[in-house]
């Protein structure tokens, strides 16, 4: 604008302040929306990966004979799943951590016979529990209805909670991870 008109030129710089104020408020929201949805897709990622976790331990531990043959089983799929490596030194202390996990996921699978789980999933004597199910044995149908003991879980997110302390990182997020290209050579 020329300065002939005064009135002009502070009334187009006012409308210019606000258009670039709105601007910079729908870029503030943007990024705010952009970090917000960041977080939501993270934790989705992470609960799914939670979910898949722990259908395939309990999965694996009903298959196996007894609760220590389910322990090994399901260490052995979360090292596969989580790219673990048994013989590294860098990962026994992970594998201690897990030891406590997979424990508890035999248990569920496994249940101690002559305990029974009450309506709250806590397992106690089979004399203190007037008409609670007793679990007489790991084959019984009726096994599979009662609730599991809320321990599984825990040690889970215990577990979780020590890895993202001690590695500043997802436990879970080690699924994600891509795998590393096997060199094909031809000898």
């Amino acid at each position: 604008m020329t300065g002939a008109v005064p009135h002009a030129d502070v009334l187009v710089q006012g409308f210019r302040a606000a258009a670039e104020a709105a601007l910079e408020a729908e870029q503030r929201f943007r990024a705010s929306w952009r970090e917000r949805l960041e977080t939501l897709e993270r934790e989705r990622t992470l609960a799914f990966l939670r979910f898949h976790l722990v259908a395939d331990l309990l999965r694996i531990a009903g298959e196996a004979a007894d609760a220590p043959a389910a322990q090994t089983v399901c260490l052995g799929h979360v090292a596969t799943a989580f790219r673990l490596d048994r013989g590294s030194a860098a990962h026994a202390e992970i594998f201690g951590r897990l030891g406590p996990v997979v424990a508890a996921f035999a248990e569920v699978a496994h249940p101690v016979p002559g305990e029974v789980l009450d309506t709250a999933g806590e397992v106690t004597d089979a004399e203190e529990a007037p008409g609670a199910e007793t679990v007489a044995s790991p084959s019984e149908a009726s096994v599979a209805m009662l609730p599991a003991p809320p321990d599984a879980a825990a040690a889970l997110a215990a577990f979780e909670t020590w890895y993202a302390e001690r590695y500043g990182a997802a436990f879970l997020a080690r699924a994600d991870l891509p795998m590393p290209e096997t060199p094909l050579v031809d000898w």
